[in-house]
């Protein structure tokens, strides 16, 4: 029997309490349901939010899990943040600039077209959107500790994802290697040497992408949810459901592809 109890005693004030406690609960339910190793015969499961902190650029979460599942008592506290990525000094500098790009503009968008549960719990995103994300990154660590309680084995979305990124460095300097042998072969035909030249550049990086993109369409909603590598991609994607993430990855696709195009028509055609 699976049983799982979700209380609010955070002194900030959110909307609906109540339904933020449902839609928690029914997010932990929806995760201990996925599992399929190792098969869950108990759990009696209580998760506390205890603390939610709004600053103007600063939101903080502090939730608790508490309970036997398969005759393990868990008792773990998380603490969960969000601030702007510049704040944050493990981040390297491309990472960070992607991860605002994203945020500003993917973020917006899918919020315009599927309002998250959550958001509409805790308020109005626009003043507590930064809390919003702080909740969600506790909600992952929570399933985190779950699957570390159950000694689940971690996805493959790890390993799919480093192979990703190798496939897109090999596929990027492959293709642009072959469009600068391409463009040195036509040098004379070339009306303009240096956007030819651009052009090569481009192409590898749209390959690249479209690779990364690919990768980001097939990886495991388990991936996203509940895998710490996944978790890092979910914060450079700047968006939190894997059905976002994927759409995000289909646009790079299609963005790769028209690039690598413009490359190539610069390079061959014009």
């Amino acid at each position: 029997m699976i049983s799982v109890t979700v209380e609010y005693a955070a002194s900030q004030p959110v909307a609906d309490a109540a339904s933020l406690e449902q839609v928690l609960q029914t997010k932990i339910e929806q995760h201990l349901q996925s599992l399929s190793r190792p098969v869950i015969h108990n759990a009696d499961l209580t998760v506390c939010v205890e603390s939610m902190e709004l600053k103007a650029n600063f939101g903080r979460v502090v939730m608790s899990l508490k309970g036997p599942i398969n005759h393990t008592v868990v008792c773990e506290t998380v603490i969960s943040t969000d601030r702007p990525a510049d704040e944050d000094y493990q981040t390297s500098e491309s990472d960070r600039f992607v991860m605002q790009a994203f945020q500003n503009f993917f973020t917006l968008f899918f919020r315009m077209l599927r309002p998250s549960p959550l958001g509409s719990a805790i308020g109005s995103i626009r003043t507590n959107g930064r809390l919003l994300r702080a909740l969600e990154e506790g909600l992952a660590e929570i399933r985190i500790a779950i699957n570390s309680a159950l000694g689940t084995p971690e996805s493959s979305g790890g390993r799919d994802w480093s192979l990703a990124k190798r496939r897109a460095l090999i596929g990027g300097l492959g293709a642009a290697g072959i469009a600068a042998a391409v463009f040195l072969m036509r040098r004379a035909q070339v009306a303009d040497e240096i956007r030819a030249l651009f052009g090569c550049g481009l192409i590898g990086v749209s390959i690249a992408g479209v690779v990364l993109g690919i990768a980001l369409v097939r990886l495991p909603d388990c991936f996203y949810l509940s895998d710490q590598a996944g978790r890092r991609v979910v914060k450079l994607a700047g968006v939190k459901s894997p059905g976002a993430i994927r759409a995000v990855g289909a646009g790079i696709v299609l963005l790769g592809a028209a690039f690598t195009a413009a490359g190539i028509y610069w390079i061959v055609f014009e």
